[in-house]
């Protein structure tokens, strides 16, 4: 269950939460802030009190990650993920992306009770991935961007919950686990506050894409054509097969370069699409 902080003491939380160098995205979400409009007049405080108190002289930039999220959800960190984009991605020939994050166990400890941080994560990284890879970002999207956040010290920092809860250890089961969890015996398996973290976090992106599947039929007249190639010591034993008719106007439209059969199933598609497999069913085709 998210914590609730009365108004009255936010302000000392705040104080409280910078001291512990938490970013400026986690404190809002320490102070329950789930609309990002509603922590306008707190930005404009901040910036009024930066600009009022000249005489006092700047705080020293921390060294270390946030506390909490690990510097992921800072500006910075979300334009080194997107360097590991390949240069060429607004050649693919698709309208829209989504995105899938996972994060470091250890991150989902060091949150715990905090407004949802893949949540924050997206709202924030989908506008600067768009513009990345000129690309629309749509939750519906049938290519998905999956982002996933390393962590040097994860083992190390999550090896005491692990051991205790070893059932509930996965990433799909903890979030829900932890909001039933006593506070006093998260303390037992978890420093509070989370320790100042030594290394920072990396990210590694994939794609996949939703399977196209086209249907139809064909009438095939000659015995002698075979549904595939036929091919002994790489010398070709007949003149074509319903594969070498059909596929070349497919290829056309589609633009992909590579195809698969059931023997070999795995064969990527050039810039539009993963095709896994190709079977004949009344001339059923799945790319």
């Amino acid at each position: 269950m998210k914590v609730i902080i009365p108004d009255d003491i936010k302000s000392s939380v705040k104080s409280y939460l910078e001291e512990l160098e938490c970013c400026k995205r986690c404190v809002l979400r320490y102070l329950g802030y789930s609309i990002y409009d509603e922590a306008e007049g707190i930005n404009a405080e901040e910036q009024n009190g930066v600009t009022e108190n000249t005489d006092n002289p700047a705080k020293k930039m921390k060294a270390n990650p946030c506390r909490v999220c690990l510097d992921i959800l800072s500006e910075q960190s979300m334009e080194n993920y997107l360097t590991t984009f390949p240069s060429d991605f607004e050649d693919y020939k698709i309208p829209s992306v989504t995105t899938c994050v996972a994060f470091p166990t250890s991150v989902i400890l060091r949150e715990h009770n905090l407004e949802d941080l893949k949540r924050i994560f997206k709202t924030t990284s989908s506008t600067l991935i768009s513009q990345k890879i000129n690309k629309v970002h749509s939750p519906s999207a049938d290519f998905q961007v999956n982002i996933n956040i390393k962590y040097e010290d994860d083992t190390k920092e999550t090896e005491g919950f692990i051991k205790t809860h070893p059932k509930v250890s996965a990433k799909l089961n903890l979030p829900g686990f932890l909001k039933t969890y006593k506070d006093d015996k998260f303390k037992d398996v978890f420093p509070v506050p989370p320790e100042i973290p030594n290394k920072s976090v990396s990210a590694e992106i994939s794609y996949s894409t939703n399977p196209v599947y086209l249907g139809g039929r064909y009438l095939k007249f000659s015995r002698e054509m075979g549904q595939t190639p036929f091919i002994v010591n790489n010398v070709a034993v007949t003149e074509s097969s319903v594969q070498e008719t059909i596929f070349p106007a497919i290829s056309e439209v589609l633009g992909y370069s590579a195809k698969g059969l059931p023997e070999n199933p795995r064969c990527v598609h050039k810039k539009v699409l993963e095709m896994q497999f190709i079977y004949y069913e009344g001339f059923a085709i799945r790319l």
